[in-house]
């Protein structure tokens, strides 16, 4: 009940003789102030904590906002996946006195490792940006965009396709460890050779750049296969990159959740100067910037823009 005396006091203090948007049980509902407890205590909300964090604000008093944020974080207990993704939004004005805890984002860059990625290969690095002189270059570098220069840390999410050799390696060395332990002996050897297979030649293959040569000749070869039976036939050396690229966004989405999970904000970033970001990463030329993702406390609604905006979900939405 904490967090309602909290919103007691807030309510007498702030929010008398206002009316805002709420969304609670998947409808919009406009709600006097006076009337905020009313709504928390109804039958139908369990979690008062929750019903808070997974409501949609639209104040007009920015100090009202960031107090209540502030006072919701505080409070918050262990959210579900739902309310979790209701939290996310993408944040443009950072509170500027207030650090994160650098640990916990790092804990967050590990968990984006677990994230789904093709054929395990995990060619993406990320570089986690605390330095203050550092992301004020990159915020020069990323068009003075106030997510960048505002944010409390960094996280540069890069593809590195010239690792894929080292990759290979590991994922063999890996795999056979792992079909010695998990495996049916009777189908170690079969299972062994098909992985050998598979990361000595297919991805090598696949992965081989040669000024888009490589890929034009994997491009006829797979479409000519493919008149014969279905085939693979995004080969070209340009399919390659946009499937490192596609990886490493679903890890930046990955550490995007994380990051909403600990109560902490964020924002994908892809309007900036790539060459001037690699040659302050120092980053070798095959690499690539995939996105930077600012992190810090939102700055109330400056940093949400309002309401989030979806089209309707039938619109997008196509069951066959």
């Amino acid at each position: 009940m904490g967090i309602l005396h909290g919103i007691k006091k807030l309510n007498w203090l702030f929010l008398s003789m206002n009316r805002h948007s709420f969304t609670i049980n998947g409808k919009s509902e406009n709600i006097n102030g006076d009337d905020l407890e009313a709504v928390a205590q109804r039958n139908d909300i369990q979690d008062y904590k929750s019903l808070m964090i997974t409501t949609r604000l639209a104040y007009s008093n920015n100090r009202c906002t960031s107090l209540l944020y502030n006072l919701i974080k505080l409070n918050y207990q262990t959210m579900n996946l739902e309310e979790v993704l209701n939290f996310r939004r993408s944040v443009r004005n950072y509170i500027t006195d207030k650090d994160l805890d650098t640990e916990k984002v790092k804990h967050c860059i590990e968990l984006a490792t677990l994230a789904p990625n093709s054929s395990n290969m995990q060619l993406w690095e990320f570089y986690h940006i605390t330095d203050r002189e550092l992301i004020n270059k990159m915020a020069h570098a990323s068009l003075s965009q106030p997510t960048i220069s505002t944010a409390n840390q960094l996280v540069v999410f890069v593809t590195r396709q010239d690792l894929h050799r080292r990759r290979e390696k590991q994922n063999i060395e890996f795999e056979r460890e792992n079909i010695m332990r998990n495996s049916p002996p009777e189908s170690h050897n079969r299972r062994i050779k098909a992985r050998e297979v598979y990361y000595n030649f297919m991805i090598p293959f696949l992965y081989a750049r040669f000024f888009g040569l490589l890929g034009l000749f994997r491009k006829l070869l797979t479409v000519s296969v493919s008149i014969f039976r279905p085939m693979f036939i995004d080969s070209s050396e340009a399919d390659q990159r946009a499937v490192l690229h596609k990886s490493c966004a679903l890890a930046a989405q990955t550490f995007m959740i994380a990051m909403a999970n600990e109560g902490y904000d964020t924002c994908p970033v892809e309007g900036f100067d790539s060459r001037r970001v690699k040659k302050l990463l120092k980053l070798p030329i095959s690499a690539e910037i995939n996105m930077i993702i600012s992190c810090g406390y939102r700055n109330g609604n400056k940093g949400i823009w309002g309401e989030r905006f979806r089209v309707p979900f039938e619109e997008v939405y196509k069951k066959l």
